[in-house]
């Protein structure tokens, strides 16, 4: 499963992604290519400025994912969830940085004019 939300995306223009993968699918590139395939959306796209993540501090797996994409570390913070106190690092990405990286592709995306107003856009960035 992979995400991409964002909170008054016109004005801040930046964008969460999540994701989560059966333990069978981990470990062989696909949680890179699920995040890189949202990221090239959101940054080529859909003209975001930034990106973040997170992930729980004892998930590495999760956070090498976000490093290996060019995400940097974006401070700590705690949560309250059903095993307790838990906490969260935060990571972010520019599109500066994301262009810099050369992992911005020119890839098609079917279907995503009726999704725009989703983002409040009318037309692809």
């Amino acid at each position: 499963m992979q995400s991409l939300e964002a909170v008054q995306f016109l004005d801040l223009r930046t964008v969460d992604s999540g994701s989560w993968l059966i333990a069978a699918a981990r470990g062989r590139g696909i949680g890179v290519a699920m995040r890189q395939a949202v990221l090239v959306l959101a940054f080529d796209h859909l003209g975001a400025r930034a990106a973040v993540s997170s992930a729980r501090a004892d998930n590495e797996a999760s956070l090498a994912v976000s490093r290996r994409l060019g995400y940097r570390d974006n401070g700590v913070s705690l949560n309250a969830g059903d095993r307790g106190i838990v906490e969260l690092r935060h990571m972010r990405l520019t599109m500066e940085e994301w262009k810099a990286s050369g992992r911005s592709r020119q890839v098609e995306v079917p279907g995503l004019e009726p999704c725009l107003s989703w983002f409040g856009l009318d037309h692809p960035a």
